[in-house]
């Protein structure tokens, strides 16, 4: 049922008795959102006697005490995001009386509170007051000073709801208009909820349904109000699952910030929206839990990844790339969190065994990140720099504060060995609930990017990971952990067991094989996402005949040291089985037939005028290459345009390549980009060097470089074109596809100056 909540004030003269203080409880039962509520008591001077100083939190029951001396008040409710409090409830109890204040709606209101007086108590805080100003009404209000146009009279027929039972009973009325709205009485098996609908602009576009598991429509509209709030009753089943459909009529434009939630006494069984850039989503809820959608974040290198999410929500949040000592990420045990680095620099003056950090070059050049540790006693730390896969720091340097810029409490020591840092505090070593800054910086030369993992495990010794099952073939006694990597003979082989044990090396991702023979695939790697450095094992049976292992790479730049050991029926037959160079290789082996190798295929370029051309090979795998005489492959950008008013300088990628080409834009300030056509911002003046590199599957590389100035005295700050917003704030490079329209040509503004 749906009905309509609207808050009074009433109004009085107010007289204030000097007494000793009253000792007056106040509690605050939240709903959600509770976030948004504040409040306080004036006086009928307007002066604040109490206010509370609470950050309340969803579903809770808190109380405040204070002593307050008799007399008449007025209580004033704030609401911070202006939808009332939403169904949150604050209750003032002293001895001899108490009140119960609620907020609707909107982002403000107030009630009067007489504290032990028999006066008629008046909201202060307004010079307006509304009401009937006609002494002959029924309902004359002495103290108003603006007729609302509300007065009615003795004789006036009322239209209203007669029913003292009702909600939304009306004393007044003298003609029952059939408006009477009752509260819901729920059958057997069903459980009262509370439906929360709030939209915000675009109601029209607005539609909500819910459905249960038999199709039955539980409550539908397509369309609502601007700014419309209802609150319908509901009766849920237990035990059967419904599926909340939230959509925008007009297509993929979100709830405009609209949301939803339904409540079951004081637990919330489900809430959401619809993001913009969505046309329709779906949650799943129950009453008991029984099915249900889970939201939360579920991208595995943000702070709060939810892996028992079902539905991302949006609410992801990531480590800062630099935070200045700020903004400190809390470690939560048996945890990982990876902080992806695009900003370590070279420390060009300092270096050594264990250099100062923090002085000088180097706190400015260098990265800090700040973590707050767990409060358990008993946790491990490992904080170590990873490839990233780009710009890799092939020499980084930790060191450890625990004061910004203080003395430095640890340090990694490398100097120039081509290491990545790691520091490993066991359990007990990094003191619990505290915030430590780590510094991250390459040896001296070296410059690049890495990623940042954090590793928090109760386990204060190093587990061994292996297989843990005694019936797999490759057991590990010694194992702690199982890693998924156990393997077993096939029972079911009624002729022969083939096995492919796969070592990884680095770039693993873009690894993937199978072997095929006599018409089938006898065992694939399909939709396996291989980890760098990790030990995979497949079996399979296979027939007596000729089979081919079929090895990919997506890159086309060999497995990187990656290899296959292959055995048959527990013999190895083969061993360090890999592709050096390219995107395809092919090993052929036979099982008990001797003619296999007289029908052996060898993939490779076929054409004799190809660099790479094999005279062994059986089939053309199009990998062929050439001079590259005998084609163009060169990097190159210009200044196409520059938008004044939003300080966006144009660039349009102009390179010559044969196709399937490869891009890495390097910003000059730390920052790169894989995409052909990329948008960067720059946060600070100074020159930088933009270079572009360009490469293709025809070994063909070329590198253009060119400076660009960000002077913010310059054309940021109108000095040389007209019109540009100007200020520090940064200014932007877009990069085009060359020919787009939409943009003014450079050419056409005069006493243009390129920086």
């Amino acid at each position: 049922m749906k009905y309509f909540i609207l808050f009074f004030s009433f109004l009085f003269s107010a007289n204030i008795y000097a007494q000793d203080c009253t000792i007056v409880d106040f509690t605050m039962e939240t709903g959600v959102w509770a976030d948004e509520i504040s409040w306080n008591v004036t006086d009928e001077f307007g002066n604040v006697v109490y206010e509370s100083s609470i950050d309340y939190v969803n579903y809770t029951i808190t109380t405040e005490t204070t002593c307050i001396a008799d007399g008449c008040y007025t209580i004033n409710m704030f609401d911070t995001f202006g939808d009332g409090w939403n169904g949150a409830i604050l209750t003032a109890n002293w001895d001899n009386g108490g009140i119960d204040f609620e907020l609707p709606q909107g982002e403000w209101g107030q009630g009067a509170l007489p504290i032990n007086t028999n006066d008629s108590c008046v909201v202060v805080g307004g010079n307006e007051i509304y009401g009937c100003t006609d002494p002959g009404a029924s309902n004359y209000n002495p103290f108003a000073t603006i007729d609302d146009g509300s007065c009615y009279y003795f004789n006036d027929s009322i239209p209203g709801c007669t029913d003292p039972a009702a909600l939304n009973y009306n004393p007044w009325a003298t003609i029952d208009d059939g408006s009477c709205e009752y509260a819901i009485e729920c059958d057997e098996g069903q459980v009262p909820a509370d439906l929360y609908v709030c939209v915000f602009s675009g109601g029209q576009d607005i539609g909500f349904e819910i459905v249960d598991e038999f199709g039955n429509v539980v409550y539908s509209q397509m369309g609502y109000d601007d700014f419309e709030i209802d609150f319908i009753d509901l009766c849920l089943e237990e035990g059967v699952c419904y599926t909340a459909t939230l959509s925008n009529l007009a297509g993929p434009f979100g709830w405009y910030n609209g949301y939803y939630w339904i409540n079951t006494g004081n637990i919330q069984i489900s809430t959401g929206t619809l993001a913009d850039g969505q046309e329709t989503m779906s949650f799943d809820f129950s009453v008991d839990g029984t099915c249900g959608d889970i939201l939360g974040c579920m991208d595995t290198g943000a702070i709060n990844y939810n892996p028992a999410a079902t539905i991302d929500d949006g609410s992801c949040y990531y480590p800062a790339e630099n935070d200045l000592c700020e903004d400190a990420v809390s470690l939560v045990p048996n945890s990982v969190i990876v902080v992806d680095n695009t900003g370590a620099y070279q420390n060009e003056d300092i270096w050594g065994e264990c250099w100062s950090f923090g002085s000088g070059e180097g706190e400015q050049t260098s990265v800090w990140y700040s973590f707050t540790t767990p409060d358990e006693e008993d946790f491990r730390i490992i904080i170590e720099a990873l490839g990233d896969g780009t710009w890799t720091l092939t020499d980084t340097q930790f060191g450890l504060f625990e004061e910004c810029g203080g003395e430095m409490i640890a340090c990694d020591g490398n100097s120039g060995e081509g290491l990545l840092s790691k520091f490993d505090f066991e359990c007990g070593m990094l003191e619990p609930n505290t915030e430590y800054l780590l510094i991250v910086d390459g040896y001296y030369g070296d410059a690049g990017t890495c990623l940042l993992s954090y590793t928090v495990t109760s386990e204060c010794e190093d587990p061994v990971y292996g297989c843990t099952d005694p019936e797999a073939l490759n057991y590990n006694p010694n194992a702690s952990v199982d890693d998924g990597s156990c393997y077993y003979s096939p029972d079911s082989c009624l002729s022969n067991s083939v096995l492919v044990s796969f070592v990884a090396g680095s770039w693993a991702y873009e690894v993937s094989f199978e072997i095929v023979g006599n018409g089938a695939v006898v065992l694939s790697s399909d939709g396996i996402n291989f980890e760098n450095g990790g030990q995979y094992f497949f079996t399979g049976c296979a027939e007596d005949g000729c089979y081919t292992l079929n090895m990919y790479d997506s890159f086309g730049d060999g497995w990187n040291g990656g290899e296959i050991y292959l055995s048959v029926n527990n013999e190895f037959i083969a061993e360090g089985i890999t592709i050096d160079s390219g995107d395809f290789g092919s090993y052929t082996f036979g099982i008990n037939d001797p003619d296999c190798e007289n029908g052996t295929e060898i993939y490779g370029c076929t054409d004799p005028d190809a660099w790479n051309y094999n005279p062994l090979a059986t089939i053309d795998d199009g990998s062929c290459y050439y001079d590259t005489t005998n084609y163009d492959c060169m990097a190159m950008f210009e200044l196409v345009s520059i938008d004044q008013e939003n300080d966006i300088v144009y660039l349009a990628n102009t390179s010559i390549t044969t196709g399937n080409a490869e891009f890495i834009w390097d910003f000059g300030d730390g920052n790169f980009s894989y995409e052909e056509w990329p948008t960067h911002q720059y946060a600070e003046a100074g020159t930088y060097i933009v270079c572009l590199t360009v490469y293709d599957a025809l070994n063909c590389i070329s590198t253009y470089c060119d400076s660009v100035t960000y002077d913010p005295d310059g054309f940021t700050d109108g000095g040389v074109l007209d019109g540009f917003s100007g200020g520090n704030t940064g200014w932007w490079i877009n990069v085009i596809e060359p020919g787009a329209t939409g943009v003014e040509d450079y050419t056409e503004f005069e006493e243009f100056t390129v920086f």
